[in-house]
């Protein structure tokens, strides 16, 4: 029957994979199993619940429970409603939550019984944690890469009817809601003397730019639209991230030198070597994404300007697209590449087209982030293995103690199947108590760190905020995942108390 459970839950999870209804789902089918198992038990669920019930415990389990109530409400007052930002009041707050767990539990389970519903409450707690930890990780690099970077870019050699050809690719897809054309070059900036910067210059169409990219939420000085007039009559606009700003001490107004690598044009040799283009721009606008990367190199400067300084005054890099759902930008690319004339690696063809979604401009970031997170997942799950092995043990010691009350059973008529679903439904009970009070404690802890917002150093994490996003599928996989090794656990120690004769527990406790 737990077993059964179990895999109604595994089904409902599956059926509504990836929908927002997967935890209720979940729940309900535990609820609707759970009362199915209460009915058909008849007595092995009483006999089972009084192994593990202890009732009139002594007052200090109810004293600390209403202690650190208190504690964990007075830590959350002071959070949410003094913004009281402080790392002491977090840790206070969540140490103070896993007491008033433990505490409940003893309260109402023996000490053999608390001790297995502990294991499983810091196992799943903990996994709860890190998986909104890790996905908070995933869900902030794909926001920030996103804010300046478009979900399909189709780039060309030689993009000179650009126009024309924008007009076209956008036609091949109905998801494509906005497309802008764009230069991307890299370049050096300087600013005074020994201020200097490698930077990469993106021109783009001020007017479309803000359809397709998400540049406008992160804008924390000046405006978009400054791109597209000239604050003198003499330098043209450009908008830079904050930490280049802070690289070459410039702030609005500020004037900065972009400096191309070599002219296009190579012109008559007799006349010299090629110089670099230079041009004066000044800053009218600074933006913040929190990510390092872009923050610290990112410019952005009118198409027709960067058209002069790439040197190609007709031609454009590329075409960036924005779709319906970023979701399916892969799918649009893909339709995309079926339509137009592909760049091939072995012959490289000059006039050949190159498209990538979001994801596979940034293929290795969010691989890496994949892998740490399975790896994480895997490491974790021993943790989840440590408390199976603690409820089996703790099992195969009830086992022991209750060998006389198990025999006189038996010598009533109980079937060796009936003994063994008794300390099949103690696993269960031990698992539901654990994983619902471990699956409490780590949402709850993780809203807690998602309120403080731990500082981290962007040099190294590439952001400066720890992310923590839940995702109530990942909750529900927990819990079935939890439920599934709980199950597990109680395998040996019910065929143990299964294979008891009654003659041994009577002789034992006659002796």
């Amino acid at each position: 029957m737990f077993f059964g459970v179990v895999a109604v839950v595994f089904a409902a999870v599956w059926l509504v994979n990836g929908s927002q209804f997967a935890p209720l789902v979940a729940s309900v089918a535990v609820a609707c199993c759970a009362i199915a198992c209460s009915i058909w038990l008849r007595y092995e669920r009483m006999i089972g619940w009084r192994y593990i019930y202890m009732a009139g415990r002594s007052p200090i389990a109810k004293l600390t429970l209403v202690v650190s109530l208190l504690v964990c409400g007075v830590g959350l007052f002071c959070l949410y409603k003094l913004n009281v930002d402080s790392g002491w009041v977090v840790a206070l707050t969540c140490i103070s939550s896993l007491a008033a767990a433990v505490a409940a539990c003893l309260c109402v389970l023996s000490v053999f019984s608390t001790v297995a519903v502990l294991g499983v409450i810091l196992s799943v707690g903990t996994l709860t944690v890190v998986l909104a930890v890790a996905t908070g990780f995933q869900e902030v690099f794909r926001d920030k890469v996103l804010g300046v970077n478009a979900h399909v870019i189709v780039t060309h050699q030689g993009f000179v009817d650009y126009e024309e050809e924008e007009r076209r690719i956008v036609e091949m897809h109905p998801d494509i809601v906005a497309s802008q054309p764009f230069i991307y070059v890299e370049m050096l900036a300087t600013r005074g003397k020994g201020k200097i910067s490698g930077v990469a210059i993106k021109g783009v169409i001020p007017e479309k730019v803000e359809k397709v990219l998400d540049l406008g939420k992160h804008m924390i000085a000046g405006e978009v639209a400054s791109l597209a007039a000239n604050p003198t009559r003499k330098h043209p606009s450009m908008i830079v991230g904050r930490g280049l700003a802070q690289k070459l001490d410039a702030k609005v107004g500020d004037e900065i030198s972009l400096v191309a690598q070599l002219s296009q044009e190579v012109g008559n040799m007799s006349s010299g070597p090629p110089r670099p283009t230079t041009k004066k721009f000044i800053v009218t606008g600074l933006f913040y994404s929190g990510f390092e990367e872009y923050d610290a190199r990112l410019v952005y400067v009118h198409l027709d300007e960067a058209k002069l300084l790439w040197g190609q005054p007709d031609q454009v890099l590329g075409v960036e697209l924005k779709v319906r759902n970023v979701a399916e930008a892969s799918k649009v690319a893909r339709v995309i590449e079926n339509q137009l004339p592909l760049v091939d690696d072995d012959t490289p063809d000059r006039f050949g087209f190159k498209i990538q979604d979001w994801h596979e401009l940034n293929h290795t970031l969010f691989s890496a982030l994949t892998f740490q997170k399975i790896i994480m997942l895997v490491l974790l799950m021993l943790i989840i293995f440590v408390a199976m092995f603690n409820l089996a043990s703790s099992l195969l010691m009830m086992v022991v103690e209750k060998t006389p009350e198990v025999s006189i059973l038996k010598a009533m008529g109980a079937e060796s199947k009936s003994v063994a679903v008794i300390f099949s439904f103690l696993g269960f009970c031990i698992g539901c108590i654990g994983t619902f009070f471990g699956v409490g404690l780590g949402v709850f802890n993780a809203y807690v760190l998602s309120h403080h917002g731990y500082d981290l150093d962007p040099e190294v994490y590439l952001i400066d905020r720890l992310p923590v996003v839940i995702q109530w599928q990942e909750i529900a996989l927990v819990i079935v995942g939890a439920m599934l090794v709980c199950g597990v656990a109680t395998i040996l120690p019910s065929l143990r108390a299964a294979a008891l004769h009654p003659a041994v527990g009577i002789r034992r406790d006659h002796s």
